[in-house]
């Protein structure tokens, strides 16, 4: 038997030339697949495909970049805007003709730039692009802090909702000092319609600014409360420490010793005070507790006493002291010589008398005084009550011939002894 080569192409024609083929249904999906990727990256002008969205995302980036450098160099142009529309009502969206974007990509890298989009949607009207809805302009943080310190975004972070609150707090100046202590308070809150006071000693005020004189001793606490129209309120306190003032007191209490005039000592009896300067109204000065001082003149000195608390308070007391010299004497000259140039009325010290032209005494210690001037037959010539005013040998303004006069001079010295003293005086006339 003769063998017959046979071709498998020709076998295959021959055996399913009349066979149909039906493919199942995941086989359909498949190619169908594999052709709809084949045409839409085939590129064809009238048909949406991939190279559209390529180029509507490179659109859509180049928007963005140039959006945000405008936005960045333009900032107090945007701050104004952003004023102006939250000055007329305590809430406001705020509105931008951007259209709305669903790119979640596009709207991440917005956010990093430190911008937060307001997620209301608010309906004004058609843009030209044809678009109705329109979303608010992304406003930052910052931005808005520097319009106004009392605004804050609300509470998801959206700066679409912008409202006031006040803040209250305010400045003193002085938070300590002694009584009556008077200050006036400096108000720096922030934007608020009206305000009430409480100053801890049950006074109150709704002055914005108010003036208060503290009376008494003690610590208080201040307590501002501002309110807004809104119904928001804020509170800010204080505190104000006021400071007693000392009380200065004292006695003066002569000391006897051997000298002239008397020696005082000043016992001290002032409460709350620490330091003290005392000033003994002769040009001399202490800051001793209790100082003893002697004075080296008689006469009468205004004694103070200046008295200082740890807090720095001061407090002021004077007296008045005499001082006297324990010497208690008078004694009468014999003999005196007149000005023969006219009568001097009398009048003497020390220094002026140095050439015994007035009939005078030596005295210490005088408190009442009397003289009068006799002639031998007892007629009266001259009398004083004042122990600086002697006789000038004048009578009716003549100059009295010399010769022998009488005189008699009573009185009481300081401690209250009398004295009672008399005797004669030699007129001596030197002529021209």
């Amino acid at each position: 038997m003769s063998r017959r080569e046979v071709n498998i192409d020709d076998l295959f024609r021959e055996k399913l030339s009349g066979a149909e083929v039906i493919p199942g249904s995941s086989l359909r999906q498949s190619l169908f697949r594999k052709v709809a990727v084949r045409e839409f990256l085939r590129f064809n002008p009238a048909r949406f495909n991939i190279y559209y969205t390529a180029a509507a995302a490179a659109v859509i980036t180049a928007s963005v970049m140039l959006t945000t450098g405008r936005n960045s160099s333009e900032t107090g142009g945007r701050d104004n805007i952003i004023q102006e529309n939250i000055m007329p009502a305590d809430t406001v969206t705020l509105i931008h003709s951007a259209p709305l974007q669903k790119n979640e990509a596009l709207q991440n890298t917005v956010n990093k730039k430190g911008l937060q989009s307001q997620s209301d949607k608010v309906k004004s009207g058609v843009q030209p692009g044809g678009s109705d809805i329109y979303h608010s302009k992304p406003v930052a943080h910052d931005t808005i802090r520097k319009m106004n310190p009392a605004v804050y975004l609300n509470s998801t972070g959206e700066a679409g909702r912008v409202r006031t609150n006040p803040s209250a707090s305010f400045r003193l100046p002085v938070t300590e000092g002694c009584a009556p202590l008077k200050i006036k308070i400096r108000n720096t809150s922030a934007p608020f319609d009206s305000c009430l006071w409480s100053f801890g000693e049950g006074g109150t005020s709704r002055d914005p600014e108010p003036e208060w004189t503290f009376e008494t001793p003690g610590i208080y606490k201040i307590v501002l409360k501002v309110f807004s129209n809104n119904g928001m309120s804020s509170s800010f306190s204080g505190q104000v420490s006021v400071w007693p003032w000392p009380e200065a007191r004292f006695e003066m209490v002569t000391v006897e010793d051997a000298s002239d005039y008397y020696e005082v000592r000043f016992p001290n009896y002032s409460a709350g005070a620490v330091r003290y300067r005392w000033d003994f109204g002769d040009g001399s000065s202490s800051s001793a507790p209790e100082p003893v001082h002697r004075y080296q003149k008689q006469g009468k000195y205004t004694v103070k006493l200046t008295a200082w608390s740890d807090k720095g308070c001061e407090s002021v007391s004077e007296e008045v002291i005499t001082i006297v010299s324990k010497k208690q004497y008078i004694s009468f000259p014999n003999a005196f010589i007149p000005n023969p140039t006219g009568p001097t009325g009398g009048y003497y010290t020390a220094a002026s008398d140095a050439s015994a032209r007035i009939f005078h005494p030596e005295s210490a210690g005088v408190a009442e005084y009397q003289l009068r001037i006799y002639t031998r037959s007892g007629l009266l010539l001259f009398e004083s009550n004042d122990v600086n005013i002697g006789w000038d040998g004048y009578h009716k303004g003549s100059l009295c011939e010399p010769g022998v006069y009488l005189w008699k001079a009573t009185g009481k010295f300081r401690n209250g002894d009398g004295f009672s003293k008399m005797g004669d005086v030699t007129l001596i006339k030197v002529n021209n």
